[in-house]
């Protein structure tokens, strides 16, 4: 959360104030930003592990993002008939995204 304090403060600061007031709302959830990974995926309904749990399709989190910790995690794209990918993420606080395109199994 953001907490801002103007004390003792008049006239052209009070603009400020109004501003941040009217901004409170965005300026707390940009504090509160949890770190995501978008995936763009080939085949679409390609199933998505993180840490060796199933999540969903990349389909799934194409749009909203699979929502992570700063930690580092594993990730796992498979789909039969496909090699599998693997990689590790750490996101921090950032959003991420990533594109995955699995091929073929030999």
């Amino acid at each position: 959360m953001v907490a801002v304090a103007l004390l003792g403060c008049t006239g052209k600061h009070s603009a400020i104030e109004r501003a941040l007031a009217d901004h409170a709302e965005d300026l707390q959830s940009a504090s509160t930003t949890r770190p995501e990974l978008r995936l763009d995926c080939a085949p679409a309904d390609a199933e998505v592990l993180l840490d060796g749990v199933t999540q969903g399709t990349c389909a799934d989190f194409a749009g909203r993002g699979l929502m992570l910790d700063d930690a580092a995690h594993q990730v796992e794209v498979r789909k039969p008939g496909f090699s599998p990918f693997f990689t590790a993420v750490q996101a921090g606080r950032a959003r991420a995204a990533m594109r995955v395109e699995l091929r073929p199994a030999q």
